[in-house]
């Protein structure tokens, strides 16, 4: 959908702010370093740097949770919840190398809804459409979800995905906790960290579903169980034409407001019972705790 944009724009960016719909905020050139602006937050959780699909020389991605804090006392940068690396038979597909068009990516304030949709050429010369979708839910705060489609231009082949919580800091030295568990079951994975010296517990967990040409499938992924990450990565074949759409669902569990010896149930469970109403349900629960909690101002 485009949205009619006002004529001036924000200094140095591509960020505008549609005169009839003031609550979106458009973003129409691909803008690695700017991530503050499209944020996402439930009160909760607050996520900056959703660009789920594309791992390679990206910025650090920050996750952050509500009362979780250094001995500092600045915010402590969670696991990335959001990572989903994309494949085109052995091509990672990196976007800081890929030749983009028509990138849009679009804030929806009054959801709470971040959406990116844009065409992208390899450089190996394969040609994809992507669109995404990424929420923290203000129905349930300890629930974050990823839509994640992908249709083939021109690409024959096998698309691969790793769909995963991230907890490899990008400066082992720098890191602000300690991985207790790294754990991936048949059908939900988790890990478990505590901050160092103040010792908060947070676990996340992430399950998925997949969908090929709008056909749920039944996959027999790879279990990934490191140190430092736990997930899945699975794929398909598929020919020019032919589209496919993964859906993550992350649960949050923490120390402050679950005893720590639950935790990990907790987080999976969270993670479960979404997967089991689906992303429709779970996007419209949203949407519509977002409108109520508008009214109440």
């Amino acid at each position: 959908m485009k949205h009619e944009t006002r004529n001036t724009k924000h200094e140095t960016r591509n960020n505008t702010m549609t005169q009839q719909q003031p609550w979106l905020l458009t973003e129409d050139k691909f803008d690695p370093k700017n991530q503050a602006d499209f944020s996402v937050n439930n009160g909760y959780i607050t996520q900056s740097g959703c660009l789920e699909g594309f791992s390679a020389n990206q910025p650090s991605k920050q996750t952050f949770m509500d009362g979780i804090r250094n001995a500092d006392s600045s915010q402590t940068n969670l696991p990335d919840w959001t990572s989903v690396v994309l494949r085109l038979n052995s091509e990672i597909v990196d976007l800081t190398t890929c030749e983009i068009q028509n990138y849009q990516r679009v804030l929806n304030k009054k959801i709470n809804v971040l959406s990116r949709n844009f065409q992208v050429k390899t450089l190996s010369g394969h040609t994809i459409q992507v669109e995404s979708e990424c929420f923290l839910s203000k129905a349930n705060p300890h629930l974050g979800c990823i839509r994640f489609k992908v249709k083939s231009v021109d690409f024959q082949g096998n698309i691969n995905f790793l769909a995963v919580i991230d907890g490899q800091p990008l400066d082992q030295s720098a890191s602000q906790w300690n991985v207790l568990q790294s754990r991936t079951l048949a059908d939900v994975a988790h890990l478990w960290i505590q901050t160092r010296k103040t010792n908060f517990q947070v676990c996340e967990a992430v399950s998925f579903d997949f969908f090929k040409n709008n056909t749920l499938k039944k996959l027999n992924p790879t279990k990934i169980e490191k140190a430092n990450v736990a997930g899945y990565a699975f794929g398909v074949d598929l020919v020019a034409g032919e589209s496919v759409i993964v859906h993550k669902y992350v649960g949050f569990a923490d120390s402050i407001r679950t005893n720590y010896k639950e935790l990990t149930t907790q987080a999976t469970q969270i993670s479960l019972e979404a997967k089991a109403k689906g992303w429709e349900q779970l996007y419209e629960e949203n949407s519509l705790a977002m409108h109520a909690a508008e009214n109440e101002k």
